[in-house]
């Protein structure tokens, strides 16, 4: 059987992703925008938390959802 090898990583390689999150955020927050990301398992919830929240929030605020599923094969 082959030993293991252990790898010395020298660069982040989610630097790039990073980088972008990092510019989203900054935009999000110079326009006043709350940003929330809801990641689960399968059958927790998040829709259904999603979709009452909001309605409360549609009451008073403007509001939306961006989604996508992960697990499920189209």
């Amino acid at each position: 059987m082959a030993q293991p090898r252990i790898l010395t990583l020298r660069k982040n390689i989610l630097s790039k992703n990073d980088e972008l999150a990092r510019e989203l955020r900054m935009r999000f927050s110079r326009h006043g925008v709350f940003v929330a990301n809801l990641v689960s398992s399968p059958g927790s919830g998040k829709t259904e938390l999603l979709y009452r929240t909001l309605n409360e929030l549609g009451k008073s605020h403007r509001a939306a959802a961006i989604t996508g599923d992960l697990a499920t094969e189209n």
